[in-house]
């Protein structure tokens, strides 16, 4: 692939995770924008409530390789491993989101129980070790993100997903500590 070309994907990708991970929102008026932009020093960094995480039965995936040539689907249970046909890996679902955020750190939080950017984090396992995990994301099919998924590979297998379909989601109860 030429350099042109890796840059551009580079380019994308970047695009697409603004869009899909910064806050929508409108622009504060005129006279607070400036008074922020006056006194950056002085600002704290917003910080989102966060949502205890959803518990859920199974999640449905579709499994794609490296050159983009579909695998197979497959049905996922949290923390069941499950043999990808014809590959020498294995998948488990370790975490699941129904509104999936990262914090300064790059730390995957869940912001709230709506299913606002539903993602699952895949666990590629040969052997019975993991040697790499990717997001499977609702919204955005097939997506590979460049340094979170896979950043502390053993080894990089390509492989990518599309979140088809999640199953017996139930959000936790946040009405039991209210006054």
């Amino acid at each position: 692939m030429s350099g042109k070309a890796i840059a551009f994907i580079a380019a994308l990708a970047v695009i697409v995770l603004l869009i899909v991970f910064l806050p929508g929102g409108e622009e504060p008026p005129e006279p607070q924008r400036a008074r922020q932009m006056q006194q950056p020093s002085q600002q704290q960094p917003a910080r989102v409530a966060h949502a205890p995480a959803p518990e859920i039965d199974s999640i449905r995936i579709a499994v794609r390789d490296s050159t983009g040539a579909d695998i197979g689907e497959l049905t996922l249970a949290p923390g069941v491993v499950k043999k990808l046909a014809g590959t020498p890996w294995a998948l488990r679902m370790d975490k699941f989101y129904t509104h999936l955020i990262l914090e300064e750190n790059n730390k995957p939080v869940n912001a709230s129980p709506l299913p606002h950017n539903p993602a699952a984090r895949i666990e590629i396992l040969r052997g019975g070790d993991v040697v790499d995990y990717t997001w499977s994301f609702e919204k955005v099919p097939y997506f590979r993100m460049m340094g979170m998924g896979g950043g502390d590979a053993v080894e990089q297998t390509g492989l990518a997903f599309a979140l088809l379909a999640y199953h017996g989601l139930e959000a936790p109860d946040t009405t039991a500590n209210s006054p």
